[in-house]
């Protein structure tokens, strides 16, 4: 295995190799997703158990996040997929931001240093 980040920690890329699956599987696991096989799961758990990962921990007051950029939020489709989305999002203990970029093409660079922050599910 990789010596993992500058400080020596393991990252969910390590523990992947290792255990031969995707970041993306590893990170199921993490997040108790039953989309993985009982086999997977049972290999994933005993890597990161083996190198003591910790995952970084949120503010016991903080909700992970869903972010959403909008051109305009004055369409019906807007609204019907703003609805959907909270609707998942709140199944799944989370909240949702949304941001609307208005006449710009994507939101400023202020905007993405807040996202960073943030540190979205997605």
């Amino acid at each position: 295995m990789d010596k993992g980040d500058e400080l020596g920690r393991v990252t969910l890329a390590d523990v992947a190799r290792e255990a031969e699956v995707s970041v993306s599987t590893v990170s199921k696991v993490l997040n108790g997703r039953t989309d993985v096989s009982a086999p997977t799961r049972v290999r994933v758990e005993r890597i990161l158990r083996a190198h003591d990962y910790r995952r970084a921990a949120r503010s016991s007051a903080e909700a992970p996040l869903v972010e959403i950029v909008f051109h305009e939020l004055d369409s019906l489709w807007a609204m019907e997929l703003l609805r959907g989305v909270e609707a998942v999002a709140s199944e799944h203990g989370a909240a949702m931001v949304v941001t609307r970029s208005g006449s710009r093409h994507a939101p400023g660079p202020e905007w993405i240093e807040a996202v960073l922050r943030r540190r979205p599910l997605g």
